[in-house]
């Protein structure tokens, strides 16, 4: 449990650091379920709106990884948008749309809000694979697709809730292309045969969705990356097997006449191999000019391509991670693509297959809608539902107790800076966690854990949400949100630990932070023959093998 002072900002470097280490111990408590207050306000505004963004037939706000930070960066004013601004956001475009069409540019325009997975882990509302508090909140958005992340794909819990809550309240919506579902919920039988076991396996979700909207049919696709490892209620089937069977055939071709794009949501990288797999699949069964886009995940960047093998039609956009972007995605029909002009579409002259990254920035979602112009007859951001989302995230906060203060930093501490540094989380981690509260005195001690211990920043600036230089217990669990435990591996005498830290890093100016940080008593000069070697659980199995 956690014990808080009334006197906040007495805390010092060390206390601070004592809560970090009490990441990987802390349990909380769980929240009630609230109702999203129903609202029916009306939000017309659009004659006052002049949004900022480019039109196509097809339009997309797109989301991936936000790994429940559904309360946004309450200190960093260029992503303190939460959900409730989200909502908001897609509530005045829609209406936007809906008022204006045939009036933009002559053509009719479609919106759709997607979800490409990962919403789980981050913050206190999601700690240790706990959905119970985040589900009221993600169900309670206007989704018109979702993927599965690999977050999700852990834990049976997690699933298990998702199958009764979240797909019910999306009827066809959560697309799930290549992961199934185990109706038995058990392991492998060696009674049953392979016809029966596979009798047993149903997609978790739908395999694909036919999005209807005024203008378009968008066929949608959702594919998880070849995961290993998943929880025993599903089966992630490898990419490379689904998009040879017959269904993924079968809605290709036979539906052909029957949507004007294609968009694959695919939790992985842009990169990835696999794209290339998908799209060259569905390219050898649909027109040249069909559309296709790509909404990938997985990496928390903001990246883009705008065409795949030279191939104009099809283009991938990977909208960031954590909250810190919203991906906006300009589609045209087949109907239209077949009149475009290819060179500029290489040029990107048009308003088609255009997209654009969005700071989750309260006032810079504002200015994108509304302009830069501040008059009292402009409307603000925010709508009644958006309201009663951010209530709704507000209040489950506060019933798990994650808006209490626990420090004043008085300075922000980064992850991404040496553990040389006097801001490195690194160096505080080191000087006043491992050195002080892991390790007991006059004992030789090291530690080797993965950089991708802290996933977050501590910021301690106060800026919006806090006063002064407030760091909530929200703040804290979200640089260590996995609770990982301290193991001991066992004595590993000094050159060997030397040669471990060489083997696993590699330094250049692109990677200050080594893939693996030591730290304890070993030092430049040799101090002991041998030191007790200590890392996190998930990280025992590599280090024992170079032991």
């Amino acid at each position: 449990m956690w014990i808080i002072r009334k006197r906040w900002c007495n805390y010092n470097r060390r206390g601070i650091a004592l809560l970090i280490f009490l990441t990987f111990l802390v349990t909380v408590t769980t929240a009630d379920n609230t109702d999203v207050v129903k609202n029916n306000a009306d939000i017309n505004n659009s004659p006052l709106m002049k949004p900022n963004l480019p039109f196509g037939d097809i339009n997309l706000l797109v989301v991936s990884d936000v790994h429940s930070f559904v309360g946004g960066h309450p200190h960093e004013p260029d992503r303190n948008a939460d959900y409730g601004d989200l909502y908001s956001f897609h509530e005045r475009l829609k209406e936007y749309i809906n008022n204006n069409n045939n009036q933009m540019d002559g053509r009719s325009h479609d919106l759709w809000l997607l979800n490409n997975g990962d919403w789980l882990h981050g913050t206190g509302l999601a700690m240790d694979g706990n959905a119970t508090n985040l589900l009221p909140i993600i169900t309670s958005m206007p989704w018109d697709a979702l993927n599965m992340g690999n977050h999700e794909a852990i834990y049976s819990d997690v699933l298990q809730d998702m199958k009764e809550s979240m797909l019910p309240k999306f009827p066809g919506k959560y697309i799930t292309s290549n992961v199934l579902w185990n109706n038995n919920n058990t392991t492998s039988d060696d009674n049953i045969n392979k016809e029966q076991e596979q009798e047993q396996l149903q997609p978790f979700g739908e395999r694909y969705q036919l999005l209807k909207g005024r203008n378009s049919t968008v066929l949608v696709f959702g594919f998880l990356y070849d995961m290993e490892r998943p929880s025993s209620t599903i089966q992630v089937v490898p990419v490379e097997e689904t998009i040879e069977e017959d269904w993924f055939r079968d809605i290709l071709l036979k539906q052909k006449y029957n949507y004007d794009a294609i968009i694959v949501m695919a939790h992985m990288d842009t990169d990835d191999p696999l794209i290339d797999l998908i799209y060259e699949k569905i390219r050898s069964y649909v027109d040249p000019k069909m559309p296709i886009q790509f909404i990938n995940g997985h990496s928390h960047t903001r990246s883009f391509t705008n065409n795949i093998k030279k191939d104009q039609y099809v283009h991938k956009l990977l909208p960031g991670g954590l909250f810190d972007t919203i991906g906006w995605v300009t589609i045209p029909k087949f109907d239209t693509a077949q009149t475009l002009d290819i060179q500029q579409l290489k040029d990107g002259t048009t308003n088609e297959f255009q997209h654009q990254f969005l700071n989750t920035s309260k006032s810079y979602l504002q200015s994108t809608l509304f302009g830069d112009d501040y008059d009292d007859d402009v409307p603000t951001l925010r709508t009644p539902k958006g309201d009663a989302i951010s209530r709704l995230i507000n209040d489950t906060q506060t019933k798990l107790e994650l808006n209490q203060i626990v420090a004043c930093p008085g300075k922000d501490f980064y992850r991404n800076v040496s553990i040389y540094d006097e801001n490195s989380l690194w160096k505080l981690w080191r000087d006043h966690v491992v050195k002080t509260q892991i390790f007991k005195k006059n004992t030789d001690r090291v530690m080797l854990v993965s950089k991708k211990t802290f996933r977050y920043d501590l910021r301690g600036s106060g800026i919006g949400k806090h006063d002064d230089d407030a760091m909530t217990l929200d703040d804290v669990i979200a640089i260590a949100p996995y609770m990982e435990k301290v193991i001991y591996v066992g004595d590993v005498p000094d050159w060997m630990v030397r040669r471990m830290n060489n083997t696993f890093n590699t330094y250049s100016h692109h990677n200050i932070i080594p893939d693996y940080v030591l730290a304890g008593d070993l030092d430049e000069v040799k101090t002991a023959e041998t030191y007790q070697l200590y890392t996190h659980e998930v990280d025992v199995p590599k280090i024992k093998a170079k032991l």
